[in-house]
């Protein structure tokens, strides 16, 4: 049999059946809540937006600790209403908190690894006060209004930054704790994208051809057996970083024939002749590819960490070879094609 395996540069969703049990039963100790609502919006925790800039660019070879972004803001949206609370008939305790859960220099996490967010107050002094979980007792407080307020927004690089992301969405709260209730949340307006001024990489092989060559049938007679294999690579060239900043690199491949395929073993294509084998791709290790959709999803099934370059040339090491499938087999040509989609996280 001959085959080229020839590969091309270039989501997947899943159902999950069931099955909830629903207990009935009376609950004694129900915690009360206060009447929160927002002018113009109506009942629930309101919502004060900011703005900040598209994009923010730095060294990633920076300490931890360092400021990336510093932003004074001053949120937008209608007044916001906490009154008649129960059980206790008063606020409570407040807490002042950003999303997720607290981490170094008073951050929060954010989607890009190793940075973290931080919001907060200024004082009349122009010290950031930050939302780190602080409580303040207000027991003595029968309801509050609170108009949209200014803000300090800051970046911190928190540990290694190796990719680029963007980040949107909610970023800080503050929530009524004896009530568990939100009384309002701060969200960004459209996306920030951070780019650190790591490596980018661009493929130099964007078509691998390997040749198997000729196997006889005699070489694979039983079900999972392969023949020998032929090594290749796929080489890329990762430039643009800051001096000893790294990228870290992951990989997927992609049965082109059947995209559903999450096997081991890479379908023929349809000009083949030959039927009952596949065709194993296998790391430097000599694992097997597990094949996976053409995305670049951090998790992608069927991804795999590659490595962490730097400025440099990159040579991935990989091994094709035959391998049976099926207990019935026919002699004939034997072709595959697998896509691979390249990931930095």
């Amino acid at each position: 049999m001959h085959a080229i395996t020839t590969f091309k540069f270039k989501r997947v969703a899943h159902i999950a059946f069931g099955l909830a049990f629903l207990a009935f039963g009376l609950c004694t100790n129900v915690q009360a809540t206060c009447n929160v609502r927002q002018s113009f919006v109506g009942s629930g925790p309101g919502r004060f937006t900011i703005s900040l800039p598209a994009t923010v660019a730095f060294d990633p070879m920076q300490p931890d600790g360092t400021v990336l972004m510093s932003r004074d803001v001053v949120s937008q949206g209608f007044e916001v209403y906490a009154t008649g609370c129960k059980n206790p008939n008063s606020l409570g305790r407040e807490m002042h908190s950003g999303v997720g859960t607290l981490g170094r220099f008073d951050t929060f996490p954010t989607s890009v690894a190793g940075v973290g967010i931080r919001v907060g107050y200024r004082s009349s002094g122009g010290t950031a006060i930050w939302w780190n979980n602080n409580i303040v007792d207000n027991s003595g407080s029968v309801g509050m209004t609170i108009y949209p307020p200014p803000l300090v927004v800051e970046l911190i690089k928190t540990g290694p930054i190796t990719a680029q992301g963007s980040l949107g969405g909610e970023i800080g709260r503050l929530t009524l704790l004896d009530h568990g209730q939100i009384v309002y949340s701060v969200f960004m307006t459209g996306t920030l994208t951070i780019k650190p001024s790591v490596p980018t990489c661009n493929v130099l092989t964007k078509t691998v051809p390997v040749g198997l060559g000729k196997v006889t049938m005699e070489t694979l007679r039983g079900l999972g057996s392969s023949s020998q294999s032929t090594p290749f690579d796929i080489k890329l060239q990762c430039a643009g970083g800051t001096q000893g900043a790294t990228t870290r690199m992951f990989m997927t491949l992609t049965d082109a024939a059947d995209p559903g395929n999450r096997g081991t073993a890479l379908s023929l294509s349809p000009d083949s002749k030959a039927k009952g084998y596949g065709i194993q791709i296998l790391r430097a290790d000599d694992t097997p590819v597990s094949y996976g959709p053409d995305s670049a999803a951090a998790g992608n099934p069927g991804q795999w960490y590659v490595g962490e370059p730097g400025n440099n040339h990159v040579a991935i090491p990989l091994k094709a070879r035959y391998v049976r499938t099926a207990t019935d087999v026919q002699p004939g040509t034997a072709n595959g094609v697998a896509t691979f989609t390249m990931s930095y996280q």
